[in-house]
């Protein structure tokens, strides 16, 4: 789906502050032997009481480190889910060869329906401290603030997530099962309009904040470093500061090949799209470091501390190189 560049505007600091998180699926607690066998089940009861004993695991970036990779790649993104309603979400550039291309989850941008939403912005490095005049380098004051969001004009996703919600059921289970085989296709990729204005960025959003690698079909036994915007649980984070999880425990294979979940992330509404990067390394550019194949879709709303993400099979390889073939 594509829109011209003077079809979306720029939100407004007011209004990317006052946007509510878009979150999507939250029933899978309702059924956790649907989506785990009973094995995990038995891991993830383990690992959440080890979890309430040491919360080390998740923590919130320096703002100061914002600006720094990789942690500089992941934005938040901003939509207008009507003519009333703004909502955000989570998300990251990742490398293409048109140096535009930023990735985060469907439901961020689909309504589940077969409808886009509409004036789509990702502020990368939102909610940074803005440097010292000592400290600045070129380009670094044009990003990272709400101020600075930069346009999306193009965009895919999985048809496997976008028009899910038209399928018929029967039973409540059997609607549980069609939005927990939704989240498995729950990716987009997004095209980022060059920004060649006066605003002062730097024409293509790779050339200003870089991009994570990608990586297709990998072993599900690693570990992540997470990241995203959480707006919840409260009081403890609000959508303004960037939030990390430093996993550390084997990830929970669930009955459905293309969707894998971790536990001790405590990130839930706000941290969808957000990466789940592999092999994170600060400062370290290329080769095997900062390899995004995974985002954050999903959590329980019944206070288990759980994660899900698509996993990046064959499906997410298509679409990623339709949309580069696409000029993203």
């Amino acid at each position: 789906y594509e829109v011209p560049e003077s079809g979306v505007r720029y939100h407004t600091p007011e209004e990317v502050k006052n946007s509510h998180p878009i979150e999507e699926f939250s029933e899978f607690d309702e059924d956790m032997q649907e989506v785990f066998s009973s094995q995990n089940i038995s891991l993830l009861k383990s690992n959440q009481k080890k979890w309430f004993k040491n919360r080390k695991e998740t923590k919130q970036v320096n703002q100061k480190a914002y600006y720094d990779y990789p942690n500089v790649t992941v934005g938040k993104l901003v939509v207008d889910v009507n003519s009333k309603e703004k909502g955000n979400c989570s998300a990251s550039t990742v490398t293409s060869p048109g140096e535009n291309l930023v990735i985060t989850a469907a439901h961020c941008i689909s309504d589940g329906y077969g409808r886009f939403y509409e004036n789509i912005n990702f502020i990368p490095a939102y909610g940074a401290e803005v440097p010292t005049e000592d400290d600045n380098e070129e380009g670094i004051l044009q990003y990272g603030t709400s101020a600075e969001p930069w346009k999306v004009c193009k965009w895919r996703v999985l048809n496997g997530f976008h028009n899910y919600k038209t399928k018929p059921y029967s039973t409540e289970l059997e609607k549980i099962k069609i939005k927990i085989k939704a989240s498995q296709y729950d990716v987009a990729v997004l095209k980022v309009c060059p920004d060649l204005t006066s605003r002062g960025m730097r024409g293509n959003v790779h050339e200003s904040v870089g991009s994570l690698g990608i990586r297709y079909s990998t072993d599900k036994n690693q570990n992540w470093t997470i990241l995203g915007y959480p707006e919840k649980p409260e009081p403890r984070f609000n959508g303004e500061k960037m939030i990390a999880c430093l996993n550390s425990s084997p990830p929970l294979i669930t009955n459905y090949e293309n969707l894998i979940g971790i536990s001790n992330c405590e990130m839930k509404e706000g941290a969808s799209g957000g990466p789940w990067i592999a092999n994170y390394s600060f400062n370290s550019w290329g080769g095997n470091y900062n390899i995004i194949n995974g985002i954050s879709v999903a959590y329980p709303k019944n206070g288990g501390n759980v994660v899900y993400s698509p996993y990046f099979g064959r499906q997410v390889e298509i679409l990623y190189n339709e949309a580069v073939k696409s000029g993203f």
